[in-house]
């Protein structure tokens, strides 16, 4: 998983400028870090919750419900952006793309230091 992360960094330099709004910022949407903790510890191979399944239903539910408070109820229709550091970032990804096929997930090591970035929350 490491190295998907490295080529994620290189790649994703060059997909940020896609994803900037008109003001030429890139407008998200920012992971608690007490939500990105749960979400690793949820999936470390030695953890007990991976042993029973990873996260519970009401914590996904809890994220979805979260982030249409965000981007309104046509949450699969948008395309809102998560910052959330990894490696939680690659876990909460494919949790969420059954839900939100084009959301995006980035970490911020994913975004070149000359992009403006715009919070309009957190994800609690």
């Amino acid at each position: 998983m490491l190295w998907v992360e490295a080529v994620r960094q290189t790649l994703g330099r060059s997909l940020i400028p896609n994803l900037l709004g008109d003001d030429k910022k890139l407008t998200v949407v920012q992971v608690d870090a007490a939500v990105e903790d749960q979400i690793t510890q949820a999936f470390e191979p030695q953890s007990s919750a991976a042993r029973a399944g990873g996260l519970e239903p009401a914590f996904l539910r809890k994220i979805v419900d979260g982030l249409r408070s965000f981007v309104g109820e046509h949450i699969s229709a948008s395309s809102p952006i998560l910052l959330c550091n990894s490696p939680a970032r690659f876990h909460l990804r494919r949790l969420l793309e059954p839900f939100m096929p084009r959301l995006v997930v980035l970490s911020p090591a994913e975004i070149p230091a000359a992009v403006t970035v715009q919070s309009v929350g957190v994800l609690r």
